[in-house]
């Protein structure tokens, strides 16, 4: 293949399930970026990071079981374990033995349960704009607060599919467009196409899905697992990340030994899409800093959509 060929591929799980990636070729001695998604998300906030990396690493996006184009499971295998052994699938797959693992959002939690499963594949850590877990103490510090989030999820689970039917056909409307770009990002900052194109995603999706994926980030932690992480770590937080907030950021970055933490400022929870220039060269930086970057960059590397939402 030549250097910037792309390339799609399928993974099995460990249960047999399908699962969709695309590998885009680097330079051999550049260290792989392999990108892993939020909860109910597909590949939609990667295409700045993998336009501005193409030719600088190979890179690799992929599909968690259920979502976008790789094959639906048993509705009790969507938890953050699977999702990351998922993963170690994929690196199998694309032919990748070690890697710098990036994550967005539950995407955090999945690269630290991979580190979890199988460090000696793990080069880095870059979580970004994410929580390692504690996620209910960014919403309510009430000591009932577990519990009533809990007994909600039980509701909405109960009743995913009616509570689907009438609600998916609605998330591209005007205000509900307006509603998910003031929650989850900087309105003045963020192009709205990106939440739309997440919207109509969550539209294809079974509502169980949906439900015990952002459930799973909910009860999951890694509290325990950050003074062990030995490889080099990055972290990202939004200045003003509503969905998590930056001290949950900041947490996990002084409990990771020697990790780095860069906080974009006016950065919401979508904040590589916000501010590219400094998320883009911040992590450059980082890779060189720890010899994982390849040789000099090329002079020109293709424009366009090499991450298909």
């Amino acid at each position: 293949m030549g250097p910037f060929e792309a390339r799609n591929g399928e993974a099995r799980s460990r249960d047999g399930t399908r699962l969709w990636f695309r590998r885009i070729e680097g330079p051999k001695d550049a260290t792989p970026l392999v990108f892993s998604n939020g909860a109910a998300c597909s590949t939609h906030y990667w295409p700045l990071l993998v336009e501005y990396f193409t030719g600088k690493a190979p890179l690799v996006v992929w599909d968690y079981r259920g979502h976008g184009r790789s094959g639906r499971a048993a509705k009790e295998t969507y938890d953050i374990p699977e999702f990351a052994s998922d993963l170690g699938a994929v690196l199998d797959a694309a032919g990748i033995e070690r890697a710098v693992l990036v994550g967005h959002s539950m995407g955090v939690q999945v690269i630290l349960d991979a580190y979890r499963q199988f460090a000696e594949r793990v080069a880095a850590l870059v979580p970004m704009f994410g929580a390692f877990g504690d996620v209910v103490s960014g919403i309510s510090r009430h000591p009932l607060a577990g519990r009533v989030i809990d007994a909600a999820f039980d509701l909405l689970e109960a009743y995913a599919r009616p509570v689907g039917r009438v609600v998916q056909p609605t998330v591209t409307w005007p205000h509900f467009v307006w509603l998910a770009r003031l929650v989850g990002s900087n309105p003045s900052l963020c192009p709205a196409r990106h939440l739309v194109a997440l919207l109509e995603h969550i539209q294809g999706l079974e509502p169980e899905l949906v439900v015990r994926a952002f459930r799973a980030v909910v009860r999951y932690s890694a509290a325990e697992l950050l003074p062990q992480v030995a490889v080099p770590t990055l972290v990202f937080a939004g200045a003003i990340d509503r969905m998590t907030p930056p001290a949950l950021a900041e947490r996990m970055a002084r409990a990771i030994p020697g990790a780095e933490l860069a906080v974009v400022d006016h950065g919401s929870h979508l904040a590589m899409l916000e501010n590219p220039g400094f998320v883009h060269c911040r992590l450059e930086l980082f890779l060189r800093d720890h010899g994982l970057a390849g040789g000099a960059a090329p002079a020109r590397r293709p424009r366009g959509a090499l991450v298909e939402a």
